[in-house]
């Protein structure tokens, strides 16, 4: 059985690289186009994968070309591929345009991403096996990770939730059922209904009180936060890189993150491991491509400043 399953997203990314954005109603002649493989859910499980965990992934592909090249790439990655194929909607696709400054402009096609239910995932909570990670987003519907939460708490597993992208509201029933949420400092900002530039600390507690047991915010090249409700916040610096591609680092940091949960790390070396992961993945280009092995988080987690709390 999964030491990590993951429902969530899978995404055909198709990224077009252009020398401005268009303006409204003009075509723009592109200067280059890269087909890869994306979707939060999906790449949280590779991260896992290659951070040493057996993993599974609970999704919803389209009957497509994008959906059997998924099929393949968990295959290539030694991941559990519980997944069905919707024969009326298209895999999910992410129609993304990068300018020369880097800045990018995202549709997202959810297709069959909607088309996971309460039931399906709940079925797929089997795959967890006891003491195991439950990891959940929010680019599949929330009704379907509360129903894999749930079947997950009753085998006895922890649940995780990556609130990205971030929504309005929560609903309190999924939020009960999460025992650690992780956020970046946007989506926690926005969560809390705080204004921008809130700092973590303000923001953690307030987080931390609507999740069983503790609250991540992740904050870039300033590392990231773990509140826990029983115990002082504890901050753990990022490793300085050479930064080449910041695209997947948060994915990297939740994988990466279950996985030494899912093994008995504690929460602060599994903060520790999910920071050494989102560094190394910063040092690569591309979301797939820059994923680190359980080697490279190791050799990474030696150059972190010391964790501190308070």
């Amino acid at each position: 059985m999964a030491d990590v399953v993951v429902l969530g997203s899978y995404n055909l990314d198709l990224v077009a690289t252009v020398p401005r954005f268009p303006a409204p109603g003009e075509t723009l002649r592109a200067t280059g186009l890269l087909r890869g493989h994306g979707g939060k859910g999906s790449n949280q499980a590779v991260a896992a994968r290659r951070a040493g965990a057996a993993t599974a992934f609970v999704g919803v592909l389209g009957a497509d070309d994008a959906g059997a090249a998924a099929r393949a790439m968990w295959q290539s990655e030694m991941i559990e591929a519980l997944v069905s194929e919707h024969r009326d909607l298209p895999t999910g696709t992410a129609l993304i345009l990068v300018a020369p400054s880097g800045e990018n402009q995202i549709v997202v096609v959810a297709g069959a991403n909607e088309a996971v239910t309460a039931a399906e995932a709940a079925r797929a909570a089997g795959a967890v096996r006891q003491g195991a990670v439950a990891l959940a987003q929010l680019e599949t519907p929330p009704a379907a990770s509360l129903g894999f939460f749930t079947a997950a708490r009753a085998r006895g597993s922890s649940t995780l939730l990556n609130t990205a992208p971030a929504v309005a509201a929560l609903p309190p029933a999924l939020l009960a059922a999460t025992d650690i949420l992780v956020a970046n400092e946007g989506e926690a900002g926005f969560l809390c209904a705080m204004p921008p530039a809130t700092p973590p600390t303000r923001l953690g507690p307030l987080l931390a009180a609507r999740a069983a047991k503790a609250a991540v915010i992740t904050c870039g090249a300033d590392g990231a936060w773990l509140f826990a409700r029983d115990a002082a916040p504890v901050h753990q610096p990022a490793a300085t890189v050479s930064v080449v591609d910041t695209t997947g680092a948060g994915d990297c940091f939740v994988g990466a993150f279950a996985a030494a949960l899912a093994r008995g790390a504690a929460p602060e070396e599994a903060l520790a491991d999910g920071v050494a992961a989102g560094s190394a993945a910063c040092t690569r280009a591309g979301a797939i491509g820059s994923v680190p092995d359980r080697a490279a988080i190791a050799a990474m987690r030696t150059g972190l400043p010391p964790a501190r709390s308070g």
